[in-house]
C-alpha cells in the first residue's frame, strides 16, 4: 500500500457517489474495493492495530503494481463525522477524502424515490406528503431536544445539513486531504468532472476521453418489493465478481430494471414543500457556504449554495 493514494468517496448518499466509483474503478490506474460500500470504519477494531491496517488492505485483493490509487466508497462515513475520521485517520497512510454534496431539497426527494416500495419502510407505508412531514417533525423535535412522536427520526432530512459532520471532518484532516464537489457538476458534464477529478488525483485524465458514461444508481421505481430485496441480496453476493466485470454488471442491471423497474418521476414536490424545505435547510447552507469559502477557496460553488 505505500506510495499509493487511498481514496475514500465518504458522502453523501443519492449524490453521484455510485457513478464516480464506478467510473473511477475502470481507469487503469485506480484498484477498487471489491465492492462499494464496504462500511469498514463503522467497526468495533481497534483502529490503531497492525490487524486493522491488514484488513483494510484486505479490500483490495485485485490490486496490481500499475494501481496509483485504491477507491473505497461508502457515502454514510461522512455521517459518521469526527468518529469516523478518527479511525480513518488511524489507518490510512496517503488518504484522500472526497464528499460529493448536492442541494438538499433534491437529495431529499430523490432518496425518498429510492425508498419506495421497500417492504415496511415508512416511505412506502407513509407516503410522500405524511412522510415529508413526518420528517421535519422529528428533525425539529431533535432539534429541540425532545424525543420524535412520528414514524421516523429525521434523519433523512437531517443528511442534507452537511456543514455539520464536515466541520468534524475538519478537525482530524487538512483541506488539501480533502476533495469537495457537487452532483451538480457531475450531472451537467459527466466528462469534464471526470478528466478534472483525475488531474487532481494525478492520473491520466485522458482516459475518460472516450469513456461511455452511465448513470449509476438512478432512483427509480420498484414494481415488486420482494423481488427488490431479492436482487439487493443476490448484488451483495456477487458484487466483489461483477466488480470485476463491469459489461456483466451492467447487463445484470439492464436485466432487472427491464423486469422490475419503469423510470417513472414518483413523488414530486409541490411549491409549499419546497418552500418548508428550503427554510430548513437556509441556515446549514449558509454555513455551509462560509466554511468552503473560508477552507476551500478554489472550489467553485453550485446556485443552491450562493449568497
Amino acid at each position: 500500500m505505500a506510495g499509493r493514494q487511498q481514496l475514500i468517496i465518504a458522502g453523501s448518499n443519492k449524490c453521484g457517489t455510485t457513478s464516480v466509483f464506478r467510473y473511477l474503478s475502470e481507469h487503469p490506474a485506480v484498484c477498487p474495493a471489491s465492492r462499494k460500500e464496504t462500511e469498514f470504519f463503522f467497526g468495533e477494531q481497534d483502529y490503531a492495530s497492525p490487524a486493522a491496517r491488514a484488513a483494510f488492505e484486505a479490500l483490495f485483493p485485485t490490486l496490481e503494481p500499475e494501481h496509483a490509487i485504491l477507491v473505497e466508497g461508502t457515502p454514510n462515513y461522512l455521517d459518521g463525522g469526527g468518529a469516523v475520521a478518527a479511525r480513518m485517520r488511524q489507518v490510512l497512510q496517503q488518504p484522500r477524502l472526497m464528499f460529493l454534496l448536492r442541494d438538499p431539497v433534491e437529495r431529499f426527494l430523490s432518496h425518498y424515490r429510492s425508498r419506495q416500495g421497500l417492504i415496511g419502510d415508512p416511505a412506502t407505508d407513509l407516503g410522500f406528503d405524511a412522510f415529508l412531514a413526518d420528517q421535519l417533525e422529528a428533525a425539529n423535535a431533535a432539534a429541540a431536544g425532545r424525543t420524535p412522536s412520528g414514524r421516523t427520526d429525521g434523519h433523512d432530512l437531517m443528511k442534507g445539513r452537511y456543514v455539520l459532520k464536515l466541520r468534524e471532518y475538519l478537525e482530524i484532516f487538512d483541506p488539501d486531504e480533502i476533495i469537495v464537489s457537487f452532483y451538480e457538476e457531475l450531472a451537467a458534464d459527466s466528462r469534464a468532472y471526470m478528466r478534472r477529478l483525475c488531474e487532481t488525483l494525478g492520473v491520466d485524465p485522458g482516459y475518460y476521453d472516450d469513456f461511455v458514461f452511465r448513470v449509476e444508481n438512478r432512483s427509480r421505481f420498484h414494481h415488486s418489493s420482494r423481488l427488490r430485496t431479492l436482487a439487493t441480496r443476490t448484488n451483495l453476493r456477487l458484487e466483489p465478481l461483477l466488480n470485476r466485470v463491469p459489461a456483466a454488471r451492467r447487463l445484470a442491471r439492464a436485466a432487472y430494471n427491464a423486469v422490475n423497474t419503469s423510470s417513472q418521476r414518483g413523488a414530486t414536490l409541490d411549491a409549499a414543500q419546497r418552500a418548508q424545505l428550503a427554510e430548513y435547510f437556509a441556515r446549514p447552507n449558509s454555513e455551509l457556504r462560509d466554511l468552503l469559502t473560508e477552507r476551500f477557496p478554489h472550489v467553485s460553488l453550485p446556485r443552491w449554495l450562493a449568497a
